[in-house]
């Protein structure tokens, strides 16, 4: 049984038309059908090849016994001599795992074993160097990794020793299965929940623990509307509540306040209605988890009632959010320390207008600025059309956060240094004094890992460079200091200690 993607979504007939001629085009496996209903619009549904529309409307796992996968990822004994990384004096980097399919993250647990999340919704555990990667979860009927879409987000509970449970963050394929549909294909992103538990000296998932914190349907999912700047990453607070950084699922390709482009954005609203089909605007919007940090119960998925923007419902969207304003939160971080609450170091990828990339300081309630504002100037491609200028007009700058830091993919100007995909990352905590405490961010086409120190202010410090030469998508860190590096193109997973002096 295949799950369904839409029913009875009522459009224009030129618009099925149009969906009919492209869709033979760019669909692939999807058919399209049409029932006659009112003149001059029709039903139109979207099902697999072959198979009758099942009852449900929610995407969900198709079989209780997947195939096997294709390719294993393996420990490496030695290999380090292929690494051209750079590190300071005193640090080490070593190859720790290796042969994994565009991997996206990595969580160390506390017995020292790693958990690594590939794009395509497959989660394995590194036991030890000579014992190789375990499959612990295979989610690849129901992810779909089309463009920059996938599995982005993973944790794992404070209390993990014990409970055991496990966290993920991932778009929803349409239809469940191979192959995945276009990058274009509207459809959302969820968040859910597995206990894990050490069977024979294995750790695997429990399929019967399985629990959707967000998005059991597109209803109360993170839209996503085009090919990236959907779900992100997952965080732990202090007080045991769950971060989520969610993009605003818009198109990055075009200006998006919301207008109709190509056959699959009239679908946008059927699926999420009116009120979210603003395109980029979702940012600003406490009717959409798109282009937030969330703040959830860890066991239900709803908001919490300390939460800024808390309705008295804690289902409701605005219940959820902690702060709005971003275009692609991918990567952040908690700052550690004795803060009443939680205070988040952002990484906010630009646009290839503006190019800016951010590092912002986010405490509750705070207004990232997106789509108005990039960096810490107006928006050009939006303030140029009308539409979106005028949805701008009640948003001032001093209203929303100024980037710590921003840098520019073209010029280096104040910074010193470009880049253009900013890894959002950590506060490291290093047996390297001229290291610790520093706020770690990466970049992952300029391929340096930088440290940012902040004064007693608050204020930017100075910002240096510790590592170069890695194409990178986490930065995670054990319990020992030691930094582990996710090198999504090459599959690998790189350690980087402190050996001294």
């Amino acid at each position: 049984m295949r799950g369904l993607f839409l029913r009875a979504v009522r459009v224009p007939l030129f618009l099925v038309l149009l969906a009919a001629v492209a869709a033979s085009a760019a669909v692939g496996g999807l058919a399209l059908w049409a029932a006659v209903g009112e003149v001059p619009l029709i039903d139109v549904q979207f099902f697999p090849d072959d198979d009758p529309p099942p009852p449900a409307a929610t995407p969900a796992v198709v079989d209780d016994d997947p195939p096997p996968p294709t390719a294993t990822p393996a420990v490496v004994d030695d290999g380090s001599d292929s690494l051209t990384v750079t590190v300071p004096p005193g640090f080490t980097t070593e190859i720790v795992a290796a042969g994994f399919t565009v991997p996206t993250t990595v969580v160390p647990i506390p017995d020292g074993r790693l958990l690594v999340a590939e794009k395509g919704g497959r989660i394995w555990v590194v036991e030890d160097r000579a014992g190789g990667a375990a499959l612990v979860l295979d989610l690849s009927a129901e992810v779909n990794d089309a463009g920059e879409r996938g599995l982005l987000g993973m944790a794992i509970a404070p209390d993990f020793e014990e409970s055991g449970w496990l966290y993920l963050a991932y778009t929803v394929d349409p239809i469940p299965g191979q192959p995945d549909e276009p990058a274009e294909t509207v459809t959302f992103a969820r968040v859910v929940r597995y206990q894990t538990k050490d069977e024979s000296g294995q750790l695997a998932a429990d399929p019967e623990s399985r629990h959707v914190l967000v998005g059991e349907t597109a209803a109360d999912g993170i839209p996503v509307g085009f090919s990236s700047h959907t779900v992100g990453d997952l965080v732990f607070g202090a007080d045991g509540s769950l971060f989520v950084s969610t993009g605003d699922g818009a198109h990055w390709n075009f200006t998006d306040y919301g207008q109709d482009e190509g056959y699959y954005d009239p679908l946008f609203a059927q699926m999420f209605g009116d009120e979210q089909d603003i395109g980029s605007f979702r940012a600003q919007s406490l009717d959409s988890l798109a282009g937030k940090i969330l703040r959830l119960d860890p066991a239900t998925g709803e908001g919490l009632s300390t939460n800024p923007f808390f309705t008295g419902d804690p289902a409701e969207p605005a219940s959820k959010v902690w702060a709005l304003g971003f275009r692609n939160p991918f990567r952040f971080t908690i700052r550690p320390g004795p803060d009443a609450e939680p205070v988040l170091y952002v990484g906010d990828p630009g646009t290839s207008l503006e190019n800016w990339e951010e590092v912002n300081v986010v405490t509750a309630g705070a207004n990232g600025g997106w789509p108005c504002f990039e960096g810490d100037v107006v928006q050009a491609d939006f303030a140029a059309v009308p539409e979106a200028r005028q949805q701008c007009e009640g948003l001032a700058r001093e209203d929303t956060v100024a980037p710590l830091l921003r840098y520019n993919r073209s010029d280096p100007g104040s910074a010193g240094f470009v880049g253009s995909v900013i890894v959002g990352g950590l506060f490291f905590e290093s047996p390297g004094q001229d290291w610790d405490g520093l706020y770690f961010f990466a970049d992952s086409n300029a391929g340096f890992i930088r440290a940012l120190e902040v004064d007693e202010g608050g204020g930017l410090a100075s910002v240096r460079l510790f590592a170069d030469g890695l194409r990178l998508a986490k930065l995670a860190q054990g319990s020992s200091g030691e930094l582990y590096v996710v090198e999504v193109w090459s599959g690998r997973i790189l350690r980087i200690a402190f050996e001294g002096p």
